[in-house]
C-alpha cells in the first residue's frame, strides 16, 4: 500500500499531512520537489538540449559479442554470460517438462489411472534430476567480457545494542567467533582487455552506527508523540473529521508495513550498504551477444559493476537483512534473523539461496529460498510475490505473457514452528518439530512426517497445489486428519480404519454460499457433536481461527494425497 501510494501522492495531496507523519519513510525519500525546476526551466532549457547528445553518447552501453559452441542451447545466466549445453539435451529436459506437466494435470483431475499418474510423477522427477545433473556437467560458460577484480576488507565492534543490519543484493553472512564484526568486500568490473580500476574504486563499503529510521521506521511511541504534536497545532485543528480518519488510516498501514522491524527501531545500529551499484552511482549497463552456430541465439544486458559482500558476525542480538535478490548464502548465525527484498537495486533469476544455520527466530519476506534447515527456533515466511522469471512471447497475432516453471524450495529441521505463504513455490518439508502453517496457493507442497507435535493445530492449503502428505501410520493416529477438496480430488492408501471417507456440504447464512467438501478424515466414533464439529472445521481451518489440533488439509481444486509410508 505504502508503495502505491508513493506514485500516486501530488504535492496537493501530500499538504493535508505533515511531513512528520512519514519522516523516515519511503514516500519522504521518494517525494519530488518539481515547484522550483518549473521555475528554473526556461534557464536550462538551452544548455539541456545543448548537452542531450553528449549524454546520449556518454550513456550508450558496451555492447560486447561472443561465440558458442556450435549446437548449444542456452541453460542459464552467468555474469556476462550465460551456460550453454547441447542443444539435444535441452530439448529432451523440455520435453521431460512437458509429460510432468501432462501428467500433473491427469493427478488433479482426477482421471482414471491417477495414482498411477503419481508414481509416474515420481519417477520422472528422479529422471529430471539425473537430466539437470548431465546437463551441468556438460556445459560450458560463454562470455565476452573481461572480469576485473578487486577486494577491500572492513572490521568493526558491535554497538551496545549488537544490532547488525546490511543492506546487499548479493551477501554471505558466516557465524563466527570473532569479537569484531569482518567484512570482504569482492568488487567486480565486466570490461574488455583494460584494467577497471576506476570502476572498482567507485565501489565502496559504507558503514554508520546510530539510529536508521529510514531503513526500520520509528517507533510506536515516536509517531504517537507526533500526532499529538500535530493534531494539537493549528494545522492538525483545521482538519475535518474525515481528514482526520484518512490521516489515522495512513499513519496505521505505514507503521504495519515497517511492523517486522519493531525490535530495531529506536536503537543503535551498526550498518553496512554498498556505494556505487546503482544507475544514479555511475553503474551502467553491458549489452552481451552471443550466438551459437545450428544453435541458438542469446542477448542480454547486464551492470557493468557487481559487488558480493561477505560477512563474518559474532554472536548478537539481531540480524537484518535487506536486498538478497541476487544471492543469498547464510550458515552457522548465532542471532535471530530477518530477512527482507527492501533496498534490494538487482535480481538474478538463477542466484543461488540458502539458509544453513539460525540460532534464533528466523523471519523471511519476499526472497526466494532454495534451502532453508538447521534452525533453532520460529520461522515465518512470506513469499507472495514470486520468483519464477516472466516474459513475453509473439505467435501469429496474439501477444502470449507467461510465467517460468515454479521455484523449488526444500524447508527442514526447523525447531519451531513454520508458518509460510506462498504463491507458487514447489515445497518440500521434513521435520518440522512445531506447529505446521502453511498456505502455498498455486504450488505443490510434499510433507513428509514421522512425527507431528501434539496439541497443535496443523494445516496445509492450497488454491489448486497438490499436497502429498508421506507419513507413518503411527504418525496419522497421533492427531485427527482431515483432507477435503471442493472441485479437486483426494487420494489414499489408507485403510479404511485410519481413514474414513467424508462427504458434506455447508452453508453460510451471511451470504448464501455452500460449499460441497469430499474426501478423507481419521475414523472417530460418531457423535452429533463431533459431527457438527468436523462440518464447521473446513471454514475454521481457511480462516486460521482457533480449534482443536489436528492435521488438516485443504485443497479447492487440486488434489490432496495421503501415502502411508511402506
Amino acid at each position: 500500500m505504502v508503495m502505491i501510494l508513493n506514485r500516486v501522492f501530488t504535492p496537493t495531496f501530500l499538504s493535508v499531512f505533515d511531513p512528520c507523519l512519514i519522516r523516515g519513510s519511503c514516500i519522504l525519500r521518494e517525494r519530488t520537489i518539481w515547484f522550483p525546476a518549473l521555475l528554473l526551466y526556461g534557464t536550462f532549457t538551452v544548455l539541456a538540449l545543448a548537452s542531450a547528445a553528449q549524454a546520449r553518447a556518454a550513456d550508450e552501453p558496451l555492447t560486447l559479442r561472443g561465440a558458442a559452441p556450435p549446437q548449444h542451447a542456452v541453460v542459464g545466466n552467468g555474469r556476462g554470460g550465460a551456460y550453454f549445453a547441447p542443444r539435444e539435451l535441452k530439448q529432451k529436459y523440455g520435453d521431460l517438462l512437458a509429460n510432468l506437466a501432462a501428467l500433473r494435470a491427469q493427478e488433479l483431475t482426477g482421471a482414471a489411472g491417477a495414482v498411477q499418474a503419481h508414481d509416474k510423477l515420481q519417477a520422472l522427477r528422479t529422471d529430471l534430476d539425473q537430466l539437470r545433473k548431465e546437463i551441468d556437467a556438460k556445459k560450458v560458460f560463454v562470455s565476452p567480457a573481461v572480469p576485473h577484480h578487486q577486494d577491500e576488507e572492513f572490521s568493526f565492534e558491535l554497538g551496545a545494542d549488537k544490532l547488525l543490519v546490511v543492506t546487499a543484493d548479493n551477501v554471505r553472512v558466516r557465524g563466527c567467533d570473532e569479537p569484531r564484526v569482518r567484512c570482504v568486500l569482492e568488487k567486480t568490473v565486466l570490461g574488455v582487455d583494460k584494467a577497471e580500476t576506476d570502476e572498482a574504486d567507485a565501489l565502496r563499503l559504507v558503514y554508520r552506527q546510530g539510529h536508521a529510521p529510514e531503513l526500520v521506521g520509528r517507533t510506536l511511541a515516536e509517531v504517537a508523540d507526533d500526532e499529538r504534536e500535530f493534531l494539537a497545532g493549528d494545522r492538525g485543528r483545521a482538519l475535518t473529521d474525515a481528514q482526520r480518519e484518512s490521516r489515522r488510516l495512513l499513519v496505521n498501514e505505514i507503521q504495519d508495513s515497517y511492523a517486522p522491524y519493531r525490535q530495531f527501531q529506536g536503537k543503535q545500529l551498526d550498518v553496512l550498504q554498498i556505494e556505487g551499484l546503482t544507475y544514479a552511482e555511475g553503474n551502467r549497463q553491458v549489452l552481451v551477444r552471443l550466438e551459437s552456430e545450428g544453435g541458438e541465439h542469446l542477448a542480454t544486458s547486464t551492470w557493468r559493476r557487481h559487488a558480493r559482500l561477505t560477512v563474518y558476525v559474532p554472536r548478537c542480538r539481531g540480524v537484518l537483512l535487506r536486498g538478497c535478490l541476487a544471492e543469498l548464502d547464510v550458515e552457522d548465525l548465532q542471532a535471530p534473523l530477518l530477512v527482507t527484498d527492501a533496498g534490494s537495486a538487482d535480481r538474478d533469476y538463477d542466484g543461488s539461496f540458502t539458509i544453513d544455520g539460525v540460532e534464533g527466530a528466523l523471519q523471511v519476506y519476499h526472497v526466494p529460498l532454495d534451502r532453508l534447515q538447521r534452525v533453532r527456533g520460529d520461522v515465518a515466511i512470506v513469499s507472495t510475490a514470486g520468483f519464477s522469471n516472466s516474459g513475453t512471447r509473439h505467435e501469429d497475432d496474439w501477444r502470449i505473457h507467461y510465467s517460468a516453471a515454479a521455484h523449488e524450495c526444500t524447508v527442514r529441521d526447523v525447531d519451531g514452528d513454520l508458518s509460510a505463504w506462498f504463491v507458487r513455490e514447489t515445497l518440500k518439508l521434513e521435520n518440522i518439530v512445531g506447529q505446521i502453517d502453511v498456505h502455498n496457493e498455486a504450488g505443490d507442497t510434499r510433507l513428509s512426517i514421522a512425527q507431528l507435535a501434539p496439541n497443535a493445530a496443523h494445516r496445509v492449503i492450497s488454491d489448486s497445489g497438490i499436497i502429498e502428505i508421506v507419513a507413518t501410520a503411527d504418525a496419522l493416529k497421533a492427531l485427527p486428519v482431515m483432507a477435503v477438496t471442493n472441485t479437486g480430488n483426494v487420494g489414499t492408501n489408507a485403510a479404511r480404519d485410519v481413514l474414513d471417507d467424508v462427504n458434506f456440504t455447508t452453508g453460510n447464512p451471511h451470504d448464501g454460499t455452500r460449499r460441497n467438501w469430499r474426501g478423507v478424515r481419521s475414523t472417530r466414533k460418531s457423535d452429533p457433536e463431533s459431527l457438527l464439529n468436523g462440518m464447521r472445521r473446513p471454514a475454521e481451518v481457511l480462516a486460521n481461527e482457533p480449534r482443536a489440533a489436528g492435521l488438516d488439509l485443504i485443497s479447492r481444486s487440486g488434489a490432496i494425497l495421503v501415502r502411508i509410508a511402506e
